[in-house]
């Protein structure tokens, strides 16, 4: 694009803090869920979300790939600093693990703490169509 006279300007920059992968890979664990959110204090967030994500590792419908992003630049205005996300393989994965997660005696001791730290903003699904050049 340098050739036309373009500035090319990146308007996000993103570190994964936290990667796991529990089973598959990303040509098989093309649906995703992603929780975004507001944290105030990472020093105590993260540690919290480890050790809670951690823990439901073991379940039958636990996600086959985790992490958690930091955003360092840019956050659409609406002050997301950190993204949570979960990988599956079907949205029927996802579904029972939402169902299971949402239910543990895990995220019920979570999810007060949690929100000590930081502050929800918005969460969703993202489900892979069509992959191109996979590695």
């Amino acid at each position: 694009m340098n050739d036309i006279g373009v500035e090319i300007i990146s308007d996000t920059l993103t570190v994964h803090s936290v990667g796991v992968t529990l089973a598959g890979d990303a040509t098989t664990n093309r649906v995703t869920l992603r929780w975004s959110h507001e944290v105030t204090n990472p020093g105590k967030f993260l540690p919290l979300w480890t050790k809670f994500a951690k823990s439901i590792e073991g379940y039958d419908w636990s996600a086959n790939a985790y992490g958690l992003q930091s955003h360092y630049l840019g956050n659409n205005g609406n002050g997301i600093s950190h993204e949570i996300w979960a990988s599956f393989a079907s949205s029927q994965d996802a579904l029972k693990f939402l169902s299971g997660m949402y239910g543990s005696a895990e995220f019920a001791k979570f999810s007060p703490e949690a929100n000590k730290y930081s502050k929800f903003k918005r969460s969703y699904m993202e489900v892979s169509l069509k992959q191109y050049n996979p590695d």
